[in-house]
């Protein structure tokens, strides 16, 4: 199998690290991080990653407010809006704006993770 590119957009530096250790041993992949809405706006003009994890509560612009834009630079990269704060309303509205899948930080742990690129990989094998 090719060598996947997942970006993390997470401003936590400690989650960000968990996130990147859980992905790095799950599969041959390559885990790039940023800490800002805009760094990952730039990083996406160039590169185009198999799988974006989006943190909802970023500093200045939040995952909801650059999520269509995420997705106009960069198609056909899997989306996974990431927030500790959700509800049936919010998920409807993320997966409305876009969203492949929305993971609950403080519920999820690393094989709803591990399952979510697992899906991904057999979604790009097809």
């Amino acid at each position: 199998m090719q060598n996947m590119t997942i970006l993390i957009v997470e401003d936590d530096a400690d989650y960000a690290n968990i996130l990147k250790l859980w992905l790095l041993k799950s599969t041959t992949i390559t885990v790039d991080v940023v800490t800002r809405s805009e760094t990952g706006i730039t990083y996406l003009s160039t590169k185009k990653p198999d799988i974006i994890f989006l943190d909802n509560a970023l500093p200045s612009l939040n995952g909801n407010e650059v999520l269509r834009a995420y997705k106009v630079l960069s198609p056909r990269s899997h989306l996974i809006l990431m927030s500790g704060y959700l509800n049936n309303n919010i998920i409807t509205e993320l997966i409305r704006k876009g969203a492949d899948d929305v993971l609950d930080k403080n519920k999820s742990g690393k094989e709803q993770v591990l399952k979510i690129v697992e899906t991904v990989i057999n979604l790009k094998r097809n």
